[in-house]
Formats: C-alpha cells, sequence, structure tokens
C-alpha cells in the first residue's frame, strides 16, 4: 500500500513538474510547497523547497521570504540579508528548503458523513454504510484591482481499496477500477466561478468522493495546486475572439446601413413602378396614334406632332429624377450589396473553422454562419436583378431617343413638302410596338423589382433584428467573458511565486494523513 501511494504522489506531482518548461534566462526557478494536513485540512507544517536551474558559475542572486534555509543537495554557500539570497554557484543547480508561516492561498476544509451525518473520522472508524467526504477548497489569492482570483488548479488523488469499499464515485472527476483498488483522480478551481460568473462552474470549488464501506478506513490524500491555468501556446484563442468580435462589428454596421439603402431603395423601386406604367402608356397612345395616321385618319403633319409628343414625353419620364433616380439608387445598392457579401464572407471566414461538424453547427455562432451563407446568395440574386434591370432602361431610353431624333426629322421633311412617308409608317408602327412591348416587359420587371424590394427589405430587417443584433449579443457575451478570462490567463501567467517573487513554476502539494481500524 505504502508503494502504491508514492506512486500516486509521483505521478501527481512530477506530472504537473516535468511539463513546464525551462527558462532561457540566468537561472530559473521552481518552487514546490508542502504541507502536511490534518484531517480536517488544517495546516500543520509547511515546507518549501527551491530548485535554482544555473550552469553558469560566480554569485547567483535570489529572492525569498524563508527561513531556516537548508542547503539541500550540495555545498554551495550562501549569505541571506533582507529577504535577498546570494549563492555562491559552481556551475551546477541548488536545491535548498526553508520554513515560513505565510498563509497559503488555497486552504482546505474537509468535512466526512456516514449515512448523512456528519461525524468526525475517528467517530466513522471500522464502521459501516456510506461514506462522502466533501473537499472544500477556499481561493485566499484575490486581485482587488481587477475583481478576480489567481486561477489555480487543484487536483487531488486517493485510493480507495476494493475489498471493503465499492460503488466509489466522485463529482469533477475520475474513478479508475482496477479490481483490487479505485484511484480516485478529482479537479477543482476554486475562484473561478467568482471570476468570471459563469454558471456552470459554480461547483468548480468542491470535489465530493461518495461510495459503501463495510469497514471504513481512510487512505492518503493528495492534493496538489498550481495556478497554471493556460499554456503560453494557448493565448492565440483571444487573437480569434478578437478577430471575431471586430468582423461582427464590421457586420452590423454593413448590415445597418444596407437595411437604410434597401428601405430607401424601396421607396425608389416604388417611383420606379409608377414611372414605368406612366411610361408604358405613353408609347401605348403613340401606338394608337401611328395606327390612326397609317389609316389615314388623322393628318401626317399633326399625327406626327402627336407622337413625337407622346414619345418625348416617354423621354422625359426616363430622364425625369424618379426614373433616372432610381438607376443611381439601383448602382448605390449594387455596390453595397458588394460590400456586405465581403463584410459577411469575412465573418465566415472567422467562423468557418468552428463549423464544420454536426454539433457544431447547433451553436449560436453556427447558426450565424448558416444565415450569413444564406444571405450572400440573396445579395447576390438582388445584384443580378439590378443589373437587368438598369439595363433595361438604358435600352429603351436609347431606342426612345433614337425614334424621337427621327420623327423629328421626318416632321420637318412633312413640313417642307417631302414625302408623306407612307412606306416608313409601317417600319415605324413596329418600331414603337418592339419598345411598347419592351415597356411592359419593363413594367412587369419594376412591379416584380418592387415586390422582391419590399421582401428584401423586410428580410433584412427580419435578419438584423432576429439574427445579427442576437448575434451581437452573444459577441458581446463572448467579449465579456474573452476579457475576464484573458485577465485570469495573465494573472496565472504573472504570478511569480508563494515564498519569492521571481518564481517561474510553483506546485503546492498537500497531504492529508491516512487513518486505520484496530
Amino acid at each position: 500500500m505504502r508503494r502504491i501511494n508514492k506512486i500516486m504522489s509521483y505521478m501527481l506531482i512530477g506530472g504537473l513538474i516535468l511539463l513546464e518548461p525551462i527558462s532561457a534566462n540566468a537561472y530559473t526557478k521552481r518552487e514546490t510547497i508542502y504541507t502536511n494536513l490534518d484531517y480536517t485540512g488544517t495546516p500543520i507544517k509547511t515546507l518549501v523547497n527551491n530548485h535554482l536551474l544555473s550552469l553558469e558559475k560566480g554569485d547567483i542572486i535570489d529572492n525569498t521570504e524563508l527561513s531556516k534555509i537548508l542547503n539541500v543537495n550540495g555545498n554551495e554557500k550562501f549569505n541571506l540579508e533582507n529577504e535577498i539570497l546570494t549563492w555562491k554557484s559552481v556551475g551546477k543547480d541548488i536545491f535548498y528548503q526553508g520554513t515560513t508561516e505565510k498563509e497559503l492561498p488555497i486552504s482546505v476544509q474537509a468535512t466526512y458523513y456516514l449515512n448523512g451525518e456528519e461525524k468526525s473520522v475517528k467517530e466513522m472508524l471500522g464502521k459501516k454504510g456510506n461514506v462522502e467526504i466533501h473537499l472544500q477548497f477556499i481561493n485566499h489569492s484575490y486581485i482587488e484591482a481587477q475583481d478576480i482570483y489567481t486561477p489555480f488548479v487543484v487536483t487531488i488523488g486517493t485510493i480507495i481499496n476494493g475489498k471493503e469499499n465499492a460503488n466509489v464515485t466522485v463529482n469533477n472527476g475520475k474513478v479508475v477500477d482496477t479490481g483490487s483498488k479505485n484511484i480516485v483522480v478529482g479537479i477543482a478551481s476554486p475562484g473561478l466561478y467568482e471570476s468570471t460568473k459563469i454558471e456552470s462552474l459554480k461547483g468548480m470549488n468542491e470535489i465530493k468522493i461518495s461510495y459503501d464501506t463495510t469497514k471504513f478506513s481512510l487512505g492518503d490524500i493528495y492534493i496538489v495546486a498550481t495556478p497554471k491555468l493556460i499554456e503560453e501556446s494557448d493565448f492565440n484563442i483571444f487573437e480569434k475572439m478578437n478577430t471575431l468580435t471586430s468582423s461582427m462589428n464590421t457586420l452590423s454596421d454593413s448590415v445597418n446601413k444596407i437595411e437604410a439603402g434597401a428601405k430607401q431603395l424601396q421607396e425608389g423601386t416604388a417611383s420606379l413602378k409608377l414611372g414605368s406604367s406612366e411610361l408604358s402608356s405613353s408609347l401605348y397612345t403613340a401606338l394608337n396614334a401611328i395606327t390612326e395616321l397609317e389609316n389615314g385618319s388623322a393628318t401626317l403633319d399633326g399625327g406626327l406632332k402627336q407622337i413625337i409628343a407622346k414619345l418625348q414625353n416617354a423621354q422625359t419620364l426616363l430622364n425625369s429624377k424618379d426614373v433616372s433616380g432610381s438607376i443611381t439608387q439601383l448602382n448605390a445598392l449594387k455596390e453595397q450589396n458588394s460590400n456586405t457579401i465581403t463584410s459577411i464572407a469575412s465573418v465566415n471566414t472567422t467562423l468557418e473553422p468552428m463549423c464544420k461538424t454536426e454539433e457544431q453547427i447547433t451553436q449560436p455562432e453556427c447558426a450565424a454562419y448558416v444565415s450569413n451563407q444564406k444571405l450572400i446568395v440573396l445579395l447576390q440574386t438582388n445584384n443580378t436583378a439590378i443589373d437587368s434591370t438598369i439595363t433595361s432602361l438604358t435600352e429603351i431610353s436609347t431606342q426612345i431617343s433614337s425614334l424621337v431624333t427621327e420623327l423629328n426629322t421626318a416632321l420637318a421633311q412633312v413640313e417642307t413638302g417631302a414625302n408623306t412617308l407612307t412606306n416608313g409608317l409601317t417600319e415605324l408602327k413596329n418600331g414603337v410596338n418592339q419598345i411598347y412591348s419592351g415597356s411592359t416587359v419593363l413594367v412587369d420587371g419594376a412591379n416584380s423589382l418592387d415586390t422582391g424590394m419590399n421582401a428584401l427589405s423586410s428580410g433584412i430587417s427580419s435578419l438584423n433584428r432576429d439574427g445579427i443584433q442576437v448575434l451581437m449579443g452573444y459577441t458581446n457575451q463572448i467579449r465579456y467573458y474573452g476579457n475576464r478570462v484573458q485577465q485570469l490567463a495573465n494573472a496565472s501567467k504573472n504570478y511569480s511565486g508563494f515564498a519569492a517573487n521571481n518564481v517561474e513554476n510553483t506546485v503546492f502539494i498537500y497531504k492529508m494523513p491516512s487513518a486505520k481500524a484496530k
């Protein structure tokens, strides 16, 4: 049993220490604090071991708050004055230890229950029933300026024999049943909930072990605490958070602008719809006038003047503020659509790595990713419709301008006694009829565009209200939690030691003693 306990302690201690990198400074300092606890978690004795890693000879200037300092692995001499420790290094690592009365940053409160009643360990020894061991951890390392606690990760380990005990469970941990023994490992992080206010972390300050026993005894409980919450290589997650937040702000601004532009264009398409109807009506009247002229029911001179007047009216409509302004608005919306597509694509580039699996796709940011893809397709389709509408308006305007010019020439010829242009009336009628047919297509297109713009405006408003702004709420939460977590990570990174201010790696090791039934 003693050998297994040693193995357990080596696993907990060595696993944490050996993973720490060695600095490239003149020397690196590692600090291990050993504390013996009683059954309730009250400290009995604390001893601090320091390891200076150095290959340089000469004076090594160290900092320490320890007393009763002892060189435990060499003959190097030292001098201590005002917490400054000067070592005479011979180019080898230095190991020394000392004592301190300083309060530990993590304290332990252990309570024991037998069949639901709180008992002392001595009262429970040899008894039968359901056992619960509650280990409550309290973080005393509070950083007032930031309203956070230094983020300690606490790991506990113990062995419960399988002969007299069964149904072993632990919250925030794992039980490994080897057949004859149950290896129990739990993890806690006291102060993490208070620092972040994340509800799911509320129970991370306590570890509860439960099992059924026929004859209660208590095995050694080892506790290892370290302020290493996050490794240096993991800090790039904050850059991703900043990128996501920046992209979401850009997307929100772009969608707000396109929502405003869509409402303006909606008014423009309503004017275009009205103007195209008037244009088609004028062309229809001109076509009837040509027919009357062709049938001889109107004089050539009067008929041509009437036709020219109607066509000029149509041309005026096309050149009016409503129609030409609509083309300007259409071009502006197309450019805004393109800018928004670029912004949304940028956001989705950030979100895409997090939205690959079916499980990930259900997350809020992935729901936004899917909505963004749909919005991109909608905006691209809208740009295609805008191009088609602009082309139709431009072609009809060009054709009418050409006809007005030709008819003015014809009218001049009539007024100077030129031929009656009878042979050209049929061609004129066919030309105006073709333009009229095009105008009816334009009317249909304008109606469709107006209907589509109403739907697009409504859809963008809905997307902005129910999608983008909701997602911005999530982003603001991510920003808040991201800032808090980054503060915690920095507090972890900047932790400089328990009994000194120049320690790169600190590990606290607590041991609660075993108790056997007689």
